[in-house]
């Protein structure tokens, strides 16, 4: 605000030097003030300072002796409030309006085209425009009529006075006008994913000695945590999965007894609802849409939320939980109370996305990261979280990219053609800002590990993926890669979308792609021994989805060297979550182990966590331990031993 006003001040003080100094030498001062203290925004082409660099040019040239030919001299306060004003009109009808360049100032690069920044900067020069011309039709009228000269310099004052005040405090009260005109009607609690074993909890518990029936196995001593979105309040917009609040569930196994504790993740998000106790982020139905600043009670800075509710996961001495699209990524302590965003020790805040892998030969852990531009990373972190590389990669659009995959030698990307759209965010044209464009094809990346460097790019027809299960390179030189295969964009509210679980083949010699459709099953939240994590595998556990239904019923366990499904069917009563492998304590053999999920029973409105034996898992649950209250449906977790 200050350097905003510092380029009024020439145009105050240039009347009142003009009667005591003559129109030459105030000119000139007003012209060294100017390439003093405004240069850089000289520099960067600030239509007020130029327009006010030509104007006292122009008196300073008409104010030589031999030219004199402008009758300023008697009336300057007029000419200079007539010139200014004439700037702004200027700006806006070139369409710079002059207040934006100041505002680009402070703004975020991302806010700069934005509807409603650019809205705002209309207005306040129209504002401006108009307050100065009131200004300039007093300064005439003092010209015609001898009025008070002071009458008229005061109210040039006035009017930048009122100007400023203008700026500091429309841009907060448009905010909130556009902010509480755009959720109006938008809130949906009735949504069928904030219902039933989706519905939310918002009590935090601490429960020890679970009821259990079966017998715990002795070898499993840890914690079995899981993340997923719960909205703390009713939310202005919900879309599953993309918003929400995280709430870890945590499950905590010790000598044959288990006990449970849940937290939310304390986001900057989170803290400014609690504050205020509603919801104040509309959710990505509503993208770009920022709560008004008398809403960000702790953080102010904290204009759009991150729930950081997608995975959990400890590496090294670290939990962490994650979200994705370049969003701060939140540590926790062993008793899931939040320590804050993740920082490296040279004050870096890496933003990967919710899925790491790590390498099971060095335990080195890798990740990916997209966001609003067109461009991916990839972070390579060692066994105690000290980052290794950071890689960064440009590309033509910017796309979602949830999951990866990696073998012994290679990175490999699906670029999948879900396009998100930086310019419909800021146009508030919320229904384009993920959109499916099969045009583009899928971009398979594959690069070195060892370097970072792309080594093949391979264009294919489109095809939508979210989770990979495993990845390495087969006896022929190529790589074998298994995920969840999309025809195209997911959608929650389309249940007759086919997924199912796929095998390709990168024929790294030819660039070339193939796949082959493994089963009939809609399968997704795929999990394997970790293991065996890049390297040739036989088994993987995914969750099996009726035609229709929005949840599982059912575990598979796919066999690949004999393409065979194995299952454990829950009953029509039963829904579960994502499947977890955990190998039994010194095993040797890849499916010797267990499957711990959670699961929802309709009709008592209740949860379990179950552990089957992952190589008999159609058999009955080894043990089932009763959950002091009912779960959520969540999304991704893992098993953590010897924690909390």
């Amino acid at each position: 605000m200050f350097k905003f006003f510092i380029d009024f001040i020439p145009w105050l003080i240039f009347s009142s030097l003009a009667s005591s100094i003559g129109l030459l030498y105030s000119a000139i001062i007003m012209i060294i003030f100017l390439v003093v203290l405004s240069f850089q925004h000289l520099r960067k082409g600030f239509v007020l300072d130029w327009g006010a660099v030509i104007f006292f040019l122009i008196v300073a040239f008409t104010s030589l002796p031999q030219i004199n030919w402008l009758l300023l001299g008697e009336h300057p306060n007029f000419y200079s409030t007539f010139a200014l004003t004439l700037i702004m009109w200027v700006s806006l009808f070139i369409k710079k309006p002059f207040t934006l360049q100041y505002a680009k100032e402070i703004a975020p690069v991302e806010a700069h085209g934005s509807k409603v920044f650019k809205d705002i900067n209309i207005f306040l020069t129209v504002a401006w425009s108009m307050l100065m011309s009131i200004a300039t039709i007093i300064a005439f009228l003092h010209m015609q009529f001898h009025w008070s000269h002071s009458l008229s310099s005061t109210i040039s004052i006035v009017a930048i006075v009122l100007g400023i005040l203008c700026n500091k405090y429309f841009p907060d009260w448009y905010i909130a006008r556009n902010y509480y005109k755009t959720i109006k009607d938008s809130t949906h609690i009735d949504h069928q994913y904030l219902q039933d074993g989706f519905a939310p909890v918002t009590d935090e518990l601490d429960i020890s000695n679970l009821q259990v029936h079966g017998t715990i196995p002795t070898d499993l001593n840890g914690t079995y945590m899981r993340n997923g979105p719960n909205p703390a309040f009713s939310p202005i917009s919900y879309t599953f999965p993309f918003d929400g609040d995280g709430m870890i569930h945590a499950v905590s196994i010790k000598n044959n007894k288990a006990s449970y504790r849940n937290r939310f993740v304390q986001t900057k998000a989170y803290q400014n609802e609690r504050a205020v106790g509603k919801s104040i982020y509309p959710g990505i139905a509503l993208a770009g849409i920022s709560p008004p600043p008398e809403l960000l009670k702790v953080f102010p800075e904290e204009e759009q939320g991150n729930g950081a509710f997608v995975n959990v996961i400890k590496h090294g001495d670290k939990i962490l939980a994650l979200l994705e699209a370049g969003s701060p990524v939140y540590e926790l302590t062993d008793n899931l109370e939040t320590r804050g965003e993740w920082t490296l020790p040279d004050g870096s805040k890496p933003t990967p996305n919710a899925h790491l892998h790590v390498d099971p030969n060095n335990q080195d852990l890798w990740g990916i990261s997209y966001s609003l531009q067109p461009s991916f990373k990839i972070y390579q972190f060692d066994e105690n979280l000290n980052k290794v590389h950071e890689y960064s990669f440009a590309k033509n659009h910017a796309t979602m990219i949830h999951d990866f995959a990696f073998t012994e030698n290679y990175i490999i990307i699906f670029d999948c053609p879900g396009v998100l759209s930086l310019d419909a965010l800021l146009q508030q044209n919320f229904s384009d800002f993920l959109t499916w464009q099969p045009e583009l094809g899928t971009t398979i990346y594959i690069l070195d590990k060892a370097n970072g460097n792309i080594v093949n790019k391979i264009k294919n027809d489109a095809f939508w993926v979210f989770h990979f299960v495993n990845a390495y390179e087969n006896e022929l030189g190529n790589i074998t890669i298994d995920y969840v295969h999309y025809d195209e964009l997911f959608s929650a509210n389309d249940y007759q979308q086919d997924f199912h679980l796929a095998r390709g083949n990168i024929d790294l010699q030819n660039s070339c792609y193939s796949y082959t459709k493994l089963h009939a099953d809609r399968v997704e939240f795929p999990r394997m021994n970790e293991r065996y994590y890049s390297k040739s595998y036989q088994y993987a556990y995914l969750a099996k989805f009726s035609k229709e239904a929005i949840t599982s019923q059912c575990l598979m366990k796919y066999d690949f060297h004999n393409n065979k499904a194995h299952y454990h069917d829950f009953g029509d009563d039963i829904e579960i979550d994502e499947p977890l492998f955990v190998p039994r304590l010194n095993s040797t053999i890849e499916d010797e182990g267990y499957i711990l999920l959670f699961s929802y029973q309709r009709s008592t409105d209740s949860s379990s966590l179950i552990i089957l034996d992952a190589q008999n898992v159609a058999n009955a649950p080894i043990a089932t331990m009763q959950m002091p209250r009912r779960v959520p449906h969540g999304l991704h977790g893992n098993w953590m031993p010897n924690s909390l």
